[in-house]
């Protein structure tokens, strides 16, 4: 079992919510949110048929809207009970949320560079710890079962580095698309499941 303080954790599966108007866009939207597209609805029915291969026991979800929908599409899907927890919004992009992003920079600076690189107003990834931290302490509960976790780009990336013990460097530059899933099982392995990778490939992070 992966090890949290003196307990244990089950298997984990995580995944971002389905693709929006605004990530398509290339619009930030931190707390705010947008319309599905019509792909990221078609994306969250093609994982759903490869995560009900997976024994999904219980769902936790963001409860911003783009999340919360696409957790309630899987819970229909895998008959698993959705349950929505505020610690999972994505992080805050503060006075930066509904600008435009260009090549990775939002009025001309970088956006979110660095671990600790906070937009005006807004969350870096090490503010989040604490409450990905919290997090992580409430799934004790359910240690033996599979939780799936559906969640935001930069509040996944905090659970990947939190979990994985990744350098900030490392889990900073991590992409995570709308169309993969991750499973992290008792033993700490990572694997990667894609329509590309539909029978999972062990996934590698440096460290």
């Amino acid at each position: 079992m992966m090890n949290l303080g003196n307990d244990t954790l089950g298997t984990l599966l995580l995944c971002r919510h389905g693709e929006t108007e605004w990530n398509r866009s290339g619009r930030i939207m931190g707390q705010w949110d947008s319309p599905m597209t019509a792909q990221g609805l078609a994306r969250i029915r093609t994982l759903a048929d490869m995560l009900a291969r997976q024994g999904v026991n219980r769902i936790v979800a963001s409860p911003l809207g783009r999340a919360a929908l696409t957790g309630c599409m899987y819970s229909e899907k895998l008959s698993a009970p959705v349950y929505f927890d505020a610690l999972l919004a994505e992080l805050s992009a503060g006075a930066w949320q509904g600008e435009l992003r260009t090549q990775g920079t939002v009025h001309g600076r970088p956006f979110r560079a660095s671990w600790s690189d906070r937009p005006p107003g807004g969350e870096s990834y090490a503010d989040a710890e604490e409450r990905v931290a919290r997090f992580l302490a409430k799934l004790r509960c359910y240690h033996g079962e599979t939780i799936l976790i559906v969640g935001h780009a930069g509040i996944n990336k905090v659970i990947l580095k939190m979990l994985l013990n990744l350098a900030p460097e490392v889990a900073a530059k991590m992409t995570f698309p709308h169309d993969i899933f991750y499973r992290i099982d008792s033993s700490g392995q990572i694997v990667l499941f894609s329509p590309a990778y539909a029978d999972g490939k062990i996934a590698h992070f440096e460290t």
